[in-house]
């Protein structure tokens, strides 16, 4: 083939790529992921924001409480995992759990309840839900961390169990 041919078949598309560069659909999706991760603003005055995963939502300021009210529940969870030095992660998974404890009692607050109601959502994970152990224990850490950190409550024959619904028992025969 002469190059003069080689220049056709990669201006009409029919042939490889030439140079290497990706053509198409696939080139569309990397140009927009690049574009979204790219260090330099893609207009004029443009503001650099972080990327998504680095942000946390901050809870409001101390002014903006009402004189005499307490933050709310969560809030203080949040407060509390945060000045514990716990990750972000940690964070958004203990609040999911405490807020999953609160809809399945029909939103009554923790304060009111104690170990038979944090005992019957664990069972119903178990039972119900299906879930692992681990996840249990996840479940069950998050509750023991609200009662014994925000409401200065802990539980007593619950911090000493497993979590898990039908602990297993090894024996060495």
């Amino acid at each position: 083939m002469s190059p003069a041919r080689d220049e056709k078949q990669a201006d009409d598309g029919a042939g490889p790529p030439a140079c290497g560069k990706i053509h198409g659909p696939l080139r569309d999706a990397s140009a927009q992921r690049a574009r979204s991760f790219s260090r330099t603003p893609t207009r004029a005055g443009a503001q650099l924001r972080p990327p998504p995963w680095s942000r946390r939502p901050t809870s409001a300021p101390a002014s903006s409480q009402p004189t005499g009210r307490q933050p709310k529940l969560l809030d203080r969870l949040r407060e509390a995992l945060r000045s514990r030095h716990y990750s972000h992660r940690t964070e958004q998974c203990y609040c999911h759990w405490v807020k999953r404890f609160n809809f399945f009692h029909h939103v009554r607050h923790p304060a009111e309840m104690g170990e038979p109601e944090v005992n019957a959502f664990l069972t119903s994970l178990a039972m119900k839900g299906k879930v692992s152990a681990s996840t249990q224990n996840q479940a069950l850490s998050a509750l023991l961390f609200l009662y014994r950190y925000v409401l200065d409550r802990p539980l007593g024959q619950l911090a000493r169990s497993s979590g898990h619904a039908n602990p297993t028992v090894c024996r060495w025969s």
